[in-house]
């Protein structure tokens, strides 16, 4: 039997409409390398079956409708019906377009964010900070900051919160003190974005700070 290399064996399942991921399990790759290999060989000519449009037959898409209807989450759609929460977001994202009313799902795994939307917003028209939120729930700012977004479109008694600006003072002092942003960012408690744009206005401003060494090399000297 003559010799197949890896790129062949690829093109030979992909013609035999083997899924993506499938291929790169069984030739010890990457999907990234499979879809490179299957995109070069479809401009060299060779016919080779998509394999994104395999979802719309393999479910019951009105029972996912419905079953999102019923509140029940995504994943869990795709894991009753046997596809991928993917291509049931899609779906529901299709049918929200269509008009079906279709009520907004928690944000997160409901093992780690257990709170609903109602006790989020609740938390919020009390006048608890975002971050304090995320801390009583279990969750980050990332994840509470949609939720408020929708539930102010529908209400407006909530009210909005400006985001805290790092204090400059103790960013300056401990870039002084040779820190690096990242561990600057930890001790304060801000993003490292922040800590770098605080830096940069100084730095406009006239304060004198040295640009910072790159890690894992060594100087002498």
């Amino acid at each position: 039997m003559p010799y197949e290399t890896k790129a062949a064996r690829i093109i030979r399942l992909a013609q035999d409409g083997v899924d993506y991921g499938a291929i790169a399990t069984a030739v010890g790759s990457t999907r990234r390398s499979v879809n490179t290999t299957v995109s070069s060989a479809r401009k060299s000519g060779i016919d080779i079956p998509s394999d994104r449009v395999k979802w719309r037959i393999t479910f019951d898409r009105n029972l996912a409708v419905a079953l999102a209807r019923d509140g029940m989450r995504p994943g869990e759609i795709a894991r009753k019906l046997g596809t991928t929460g993917v291509c049931v977001s899609y779906l529901i994202c299709a049918a929200r377009r269509r008009g079906v009313d279709i009520p907004n799902f928690p944000v997160g795994s409901p093992r780690r964010f257990a709170a609903t939307n109602a006790t989020i917003i609740r938390m919020a028209k009390s006048g608890m900070h975002v971050a304090d939120i995320a801390a009583a729930v279990g969750a980050t700012n990332d994840a509470i900051h949609p939720i408020l977004s929708a539930a102010r479109k529908r209400d407006a008694g909530i009210p909005r919160q400006k985001r805290e600006n790092p204090d400059r003072a103790a960013v300056i002092a401990l870039v002084g003190a040779g820190m690096r942003p990242c561990a600057i960012a930890a001790q304060l408690g801000i993003r490292r974005r922040k800590v770098y744009a605080t830096i940069r206005t100084a730095r406009q401003g006239g304060a004198v700070i040295p640009p910072f060494k790159p890690t894992g090399v060594r100087y002498s000297g």
